[in-house]
């Protein structure tokens, strides 16, 4: 009787090991989850879609449309993203300079592609397609060399993202690539704008890089 409740005992103490080295796997794989999602980062590749920006530059070599090499590269930073499945991290595409207007604010010339949101391969598709030159691109969203206010373009970034209200974002950049390094040189009052509306924006919500002459 004293060796059945030995053993009754025993497997009782091993069950509730197991229990317990369960449940502290758990508590691992849990405190894993928030620490990937803690640290997660948000992009928004704002791309010029000036004419500039459509042709292959005469001066250089290669023969690559700036436009769709930033395309290409938006698309690669979201496919290494799945690959690495950092899937948490956010992505979004704007354009700017376009003929047609996609955007909340309703600001002309600024058109967004993909909101802020994580990477999936529809996405990717669709940058692919885009990036190949086969989109009917003046179809879809056209092309303009009309002066639209800069500043407009920080506003419908911080748009986004303030739309993305979860407080577990390490990060929130803006890589925003153009040819063109001042483009209100004939217009001070835009210009003063666009770098107010800028700092402010850099100040208060997101880091910001700028790449120009992209090919």
């Amino acid at each position: 009787m004293t060796s059945s409740n030995t053993i009754t005992s025993s497997w009782a103490s091993l069950s509730d090991r197991d229990q317990d080295e369960f449940d502290a796997e758990e508590d691992i794989e849990e405190e894993a989850k928030k620490l990937m999602t803690s640290n997660r980062d948000a992009v928004l590749f704002v791309i010029d879609a000036s004419s500039s920006m459509l042709r292959a530059n005469q001066s250089d070599e290669a023969t690559e449309i700036p436009f769709r090499s930033a395309v290409q590269c938006a698309s690669e930073v979201m496919t290494s993203k799945l690959i690495s499945d950092t899937t948490t991290d956010l992505i979004g595409v704007v354009f700017m300079g376009t003929q047609k207007s996609s955007n909340t604010l309703q600001k002309e010339h600024i058109y967004v592609l993909h909101s802020l949101d994580s990477p999936d391969i529809q996405r990717v598709k669709e940058l692919n397609y885009i990036a190949s030159g086969d989109v009917d691109f003046d179809n879809e969203y056209g092309s303009t060399d009309d002066e639209y206010p800069i500043g407009d373009v920080f506003w419908v970034c911080s748009e986004l993202f303030n739309k993305e209200t979860s407080k577990t974002l390490k990060t929130k950049r803006i890589f925003l690539i153009t040819d063109q390094d001042n483009p209100h040189v004939s217009n001070s009052v835009l210009y003063s704008t666009a770098i107010t509306r800028a700092r402010v924006c850099i100040f208060l919500i997101f880091n910001m890089s700028f790449f120009e002459d992209f090919s």
